[in-house]
């Protein structure tokens, strides 16, 4: 009789209920630690990404607010000049004489075009002023001064695009140190871009759009105008947002269940040495 009732004990004592205490037991506490830390970091790159979404998105906004308004005509009037950001992803119309021999190239745009920089040329106005125009991507066997030289062709009508604002390079060092004048940047840096210039330029640039009457059978003429894009949508960054939320969760759960099965197996083996 008492050989049917012994296995009883045993298995009432691999019952196990949470307990924190079960975290911290022994030298268990150093894991602990260290996974609050990773989970705590998780949270932390969530949160981060959750910041560039709200920061992408107000962009987006911003961008599809612009582009509905009228179309500007460069050069600005003067009231229009003085408003820098209400200026900023305007589309614009643009009339003017390139200057080639201070061209340059920009490998810095990641688009669908495929590897390859862009040919940034600056455009002298009617009013004497000039401002930068991405005239657009070009192949990868176009990547030297001398092969830019065959696009060099003033325009013949006027140019429509989008205008956008620069932004610094990263490495502020790196760049010092380049021999001038820098012919390949990674950045559209208007004020360093300005100071290898002989002139002042405008604080923006006009990225080339294509025509909307251009079709797909259109044949490709260098440089190829594309379409201006955030570099990075919202969307992507509330899917980043998602993944980290969901690895610091599952690290929890897994951590947690780590502890569980050490507190059954230790509930099993005090059952044993007690029956």
């Amino acid at each position: 009789m008492s050989n049917l009732t012994s296995p009883l004990p045993q298995r009432s004592a691999q019952k196990w209920s949470f307990s924190w205490r079960a975290l911290f037991k022994g030298r268990r506490w150093i894991w602990t630690v260290l996974m609050i830390c990773v989970v705590c970091m998780d949270l932390g790159l969530a949160r981060w990404q959750f910041q560039r979404y709200q920061l992408r998105r107000m962009e987006q906004q911003r961008l599809t607010q612009q582009v509905r308004r009228d179309t500007m005509v460069l050069p600005l009037s003067r009231a229009e000049a003085e408003s820098v950001d209400d200026v900023l992803y305007r589309q614009a119309v643009v009339t003017g004489v390139f200057d080639f021999k201070n061209q340059f190239a920009w490998v810095g745009p990641k688009d669908r075009m495929g590897a390859g920089p862009h040919l940034v040329t600056p455009l002298r106005l009617s009013d004497g002023t000039v401002t930068l125009v991405d005239r657009g991507w070009l192949p990868r066997g176009y990547n030297t001064p001398d092969r830019w030289s065959e696009f060099n062709k003033q325009p013949a009508a006027p140019m429509e695009g989008i205008l956008l604002p620069g932004s610094p390079v990263p490495d502020p060092e790196f760049l010092a140190r380049q021999a001038r004048p820098v012919l390949f940047w990674s950045k559209m840096d208007l004020p360093e871009i300005e100071a290898q210039m002989p002139y002042d330029l405008k604080p923006y640039y006009l990225h080339l759009e294509p025509a909307a009457t251009a079709g797909r059978d259109a044949p490709i003429t260098y440089p190829v105008k594309t379409w201006y894009t955030l570099r990075t949508p919202p969307s992507m960054h509330a899917g980043y947002v998602v993944q980290w939320v969901m690895a610091a969760l599952a690290t929890a759960l897994f951590y947690l269940l780590i502890i569980r099965f050490l507190e059954r197996r230790t509930l099993r083996k005090a059952a044993e040495i007690s029956t």
